[in-house]
């Protein structure tokens, strides 16, 4: 959930429902705010209109593949 000294754009949370390229279900703000990988479709939505109780926003559910905040985005260099 998000901290109460932490705020989104002035459009609201944007909140995208889907599927990662492992094929968890996960709800990811697009500000990285908050987010979560989930065990169902049904659990990620509750997830997401939960954060929309008590901020402004809106729930996009698509096809394309969704990152999780904080998730690596490809190999590592060192």
């Amino acid at each position: 959930m998000l901290a109460s000294n932490e705020t989104a754009s002035d459009e609201g949370l944007d909140i995208a429902v889907g599927r990662d390229a492992a094929g968890h279900w996960v709800a990811a703000e697009a500000h990285g705010l908050a987010g979560g990988i989930f065990t169902s479709r049904q659990d990620a939505l509750r997830f997401a209109a939960a954060l929309l109780i008590t901020h402004r926003g809106r729930i996009e559910i698509g096809p394309a593949p969704v990152i999780a905040f904080g998730a690596p985005k490809g190999p590592t260099r060192r």
